[in-house]
């Protein structure tokens, strides 16, 4: 028996503008995906693109029982993450600039519960984990 596993990537920032909405092809990538890899970057936050696609993972998530795997990057820990510290707190600090949008409060409300959401998952933290052999 064949026991190979496949991990396809799906880039959809090469045509993507700022201000653009997720595309139907990421939604469905990200729909059909069997599990799910969040790296979070210190410049993760400023991308509403990626707040967007961590809401929709983690409601795929839910919804599908897939598994997710968040990894702190670049110095980012879950801690950033979890309390908006750092680059999130910044970034956050910018998306409130736009705010009475009702929109936008809104957002930051479904925002702010995916990243604690997932900062609380079992993860892998670049600064404490230098090699990873993970099964899915």
């Amino acid at each position: 028996m064949n026991d190979e596993r496949h991990v396809l990537t799906f880039k959809d920032d090469v045509n993507l503008k700022r201000g653009d909405k997720i595309s139907p092809t990421l939604i469905d990538a990200i729909e059909r995906s069997s599990s799910y890899v969040v790296i979070f970057s210190p410049n993760y936050a400023d991308s509403d693109w990626c707040l967007d696609e961590l809401v929709k993972i983690l409601e795929c998530s839910r919804k599908y029982e897939r598994k997710v795997v968040p990894v702190f990057y670049g110095g980012v820990t879950p801690s950033h993450v979890r309390n908006r510290k750092g680059s999130y707190g910044d970034a956050f600090t910018e998306y409130e600039k736009k705010l009475p949008s009702k929109e936008m409060e809104a957002k930051l409300k479904t925002w702010t519960a995916a990243l604690k959401q997932a900062a609380n998952i079992s993860g892998f933290d670049s600064l404490v984990t230098k090699y990873v052999n993970h099964s899915f």
